[in-house]
């Protein structure tokens, strides 16, 4: 219903704890992450964490009474510690 303060608490509880940032920010700045400090990594670290964070709350509070999410079956090796 558009209350972030909720919405946030379901973004923590259910999909923060999932999410590796630091790996995240390493794919995603690419070669550019080892010319960084390890202060400038862990700053780029956290504000990749709060932009994923107002992007995956922006797209819930866009949920009314007709939206659904569904899951499909995982396809990738059931026994992979990295997906």
């Amino acid at each position: 219903g558009g209350d972030l303060t909720r919405i946030n608490q379901l973004v923590d509880q259910y999909i923060l704890p999932y999410v590796n940032f630091e790996k995240t920010t390493r794919l995603a700045a690419g070669r550019y992450w080892r010319q960084g400090t390890q202060d400038q990594q862990q700053r780029l670290v956290a504000a990749f964490r709060n932009t994923l964070i107002r992007t995956y709350s922006g797209a819930l509070a866009n949920i009314d009474p007709t939206s659904a999410i569904r899951m499909d079956p995982f396809r990738g090796d059931a026994n992979a510690d990295d997906v």
